[in-house]
């Protein structure tokens, strides 16, 4: 098990590529690194962006895939929200919510602990 803290937007790359390069190298189909960086850079930037803390990233390798952990150590910030949940089930024309949308869409398992402000995702990657 991995874990990173970002502080800000220019941490989400770098930590992303270590993700990537540590998935590729246990055999992972392209396709679902590609699912895999895309669900990661929507659950970082939004993390960081409503959030004035660090953001801790969690990864755990599994025979078939990965478990990903993207928890926020502040309070969320900006605009108001009625909880990651409504995001969950947004329609993919609203303006706000869409990343969340595809998050959920490209992975296998994903759920929102509003206590922990953490947001968990597996994902197959064979």
């Amino acid at each position: 098990m991995r874990v990173l803290l970002l502080y800000d937007i220019g941490d989400i790359r770098p930590s992303i590529h270590e993700v990537l390069t540590a998935a590729a190298v246990a055999g992972a189909c392209p396709d679902r690194l590609n699912d895999l960086k895309l669900c990661l850079y929507e659950l970082l930037g939004n993390a960081l962006l409503h959030s004035q803390g660090a953001v801790a990233l969690t990864c755990s390798f599994e025979a078939d895939g990965v478990r990903v952990s993207v928890r926020q150590t502040a309070p969320w910030q900006g605009e108001a929200l009625e909880g990651c949940h409504k995001c969950l089930e947004a329609e993919i024309t609203r303006e706000s919510g869409r990343g969340l949308f595809l998050v959920r869409a490209l992975s296998d398992d994903l759920e929102y602990r509003e206590e922990s402000r953490d947001m968990r995702l597996r994902m197959r990657l064979v």
